[in-house]
C-alpha cells in the first residue's frame, strides 16, 4: 500500500473529526485533529480554513490570516476563508489591540458569513463575540437564528427566550420564537405567542401567515383558510399566503383554484416560493398528496 495514500486516508478521518467538533460548536478541541490532518495531508484546504477559524477563535490574527492564504491556494471552494481574508487585508480591518477592536473583528466576519448564509463560521464568531462581550439580545437572537437554519431546534428557542429576557429586546424577537415552537410542533403555545403579538403590534403578513400554519396544523383549516385570506387581502403578492391558500385548496380537492392560486405565487423570477411546512420534506415526499411543485409543472403540460 503507498504510505502517501494511507496519510491521505488517516487525514481524511482527522479531518471528519475536526468536522464533527467544528458542527458542535467544540472548538477548544478542533486544534489537535486539524493539526493532524495537515501534517499527514497539507494539501487539504478545508483543513487549512478550519485551521484559520480556530486560530481566529483564540485570538491569533496573524496566525489565522497565514492559514486562511493557505486554504485559498489550495484546489476547491473554501467561502470562510476567502471572506475572512478578504476583509483581514481591507482598509476596514482593525488593526489596534483591545477589546473594542476584538469586538470590530468578531462582527465584521460573523456578519459577513451570516449574510453569505456560512451558518457554522458565523456561530464561531457570535459565540466567541457573546464570550467577549456583556449579554445583548442582538446576539443572542442571532444565534438563536443560526441554530433555526441549522435545524437545532431546542438550542435555537433556548437563544430567543434568553433574547427576550435581555433589556431593550424587541417584541419582533416572539415572532422568532413563534417561529421555532411551530417547527417543534409546539402549536398552542406559537398560536398564543403570535395572538399575544398581534394585539401588542397590530396585525402583519408574516405574522399572520404564520398565526395560519400553526392553526391549520392542529386540524382547523377553515380557521386557517379565513387568516391566509386576510393575509392576501392586506398584500396580495405575499407568496407564502399564497402558497399556503393553495395547500389548502389542493387538500379539499379544488385543483383548478389551487392552480390559479399558486401561479399567483410564482416571483418575479418565474421560481416558486418554497417554504418549509410543519410535516417537513420527507414526509411531504413520503405521502401521495400534491404539493404546489407537482401543480406547477402539471399547469405547464397540459
Amino acid at each position: 500500500m503507498d504510505e502517501n495514500y494511507d496519510d491521505h486516508v488517516d487525514a481524511v478521518k482527522a479531518l471528519e473529526r475536526a468536522e464533527e467538533l467544528y458542527s458542535s460548536m467544540s472548538y477548544g478541541e478542533l486544534y489537535g485533529p486539524v493539526m493532524e490532518c495537515l501534517e499527514l495531508d497539507p494539501e487539504l484546504g478545508r483543513a487549512w480554513e478550519l485551521n484559520g477559524m480556530t486560530m481566529f477563535y483564540y485570538g491569533d490574527m496573524e496566525g489565522a490570516r497565514s492559514a486562511f492564504r493557505e486554504a485559498t491556494s489550495k484546489k476547491g471552494h473554501y467561502p470562510e476563508a476567502r471572506w475572512a481574508l478578504n476583509m483581514m487585508e481591507s482598509d476596514k480591518w482593525p488593526l489596534m489591540e483591545g477589546p473594542e477592536a476584538d469586538i470590530g473583528r468578531y462582527t465584521m466576519l460573523g456578519t459577513q458569513l451570516l449574510n453569505d448564509r456560512k451558518w457554522l463560521g458565523a456561530a464561531l464568531c457570535f459565540t466567541k463575540l457573546m464570550e467577549i462581550t456583556e449579554p445583548d439580545w442582538r446576539a443572542r437572537s442571532i444565534m438563536g437564528l443560526i441554530y433555526r437554519e441549522m435545524d437545532k431546534l431546542e438550542p435555537s428557542l433556548r437563544e430567543y427566550e434568553e433574547a427576550a429576557s435581555l433589556p431593550e429586546a424587541p417584541l419582533e424577537i416572539y415572532f422568532d420564537m413563534a417561529v421555532v415552537l411551530i417547527k417543534l410542533g409546539k402549536l398552542p403555545e406559537a398560536e398564543n405567542m403570535l395572538m399575544d403579538l398581534i394585539d401588542k403590534t397590530g396585525p402583519t403578513p408574516p405574522i399572520l401567515n404564520n398565526l395560519g400554519t400553526a392553526i391549520e396544523a392542529q386540524g382547523r383549516d377553515d380557521e386557517a383558510m379565513d387568516i391566509y385570506d386576510e393575509v392576501i387581502e392586506m398584500d396580495p403578492k405575499y407568496y407564502p399566503a399564497l402558497y399556503s391558500k393553495g395547500r389548502l385548496l389542493q387538500k379539499r380537492g379544488k385543483m383548478d383554484e389551487a392552480r390559479e392560486v399558486l401561479g399567483q405565487a410564482l416571483d418575479r423570477e418565474g421560481r416558486i416560493f418554497d417554504i418549509n411546512d410543519i410535516k417537513g420534506k420527507k414526509d411531504r415526499d413520503d405521502d401521495d398528496e400534491i404539493y404546489m411543485k407537482e401543480i406547477m409543472i402539471d399547469r405547464d403540460t397540459d
